[in-house]
């Protein structure tokens, strides 16, 4: 717990971060939210049904994995 709240604290001092969506709607789900006794542990994005769109990682790496969900979850890139 105490890691968790030091981590967003840590990035709330961040104010110059770049989206990574050129043009998002907006954030949808936030990093930390309680969810049914665990805390998410990442940020949600709409693309709002549209494909193609490109994404930035805030640092050079690779694509570890890609996941899509059936059950309305959605999809995420996780990168290394």
């Amino acid at each position: 717990m105490r890691a968790l709240l030091a981590s967003a604290s840590t990035l709330s001092l961040f104010t110059a971060l770049i989206p990574p969506l050129a043009q998002s709607p907006g954030l949808t789900s936030g990093f930390g939210e309680y969810r049914e006794g665990r805390f998410h542990a990442g940020l949600d994005y709409s693309t709002e049904a549209t494909t193609g769109k490109p994404v930035r990682a805030v640092a050079d790496g690779w694509v570890e994995r890609v996941r899509a969900s059936g059950v309305g979850y959605g999809r995420a890139v996780y990168l290394r």
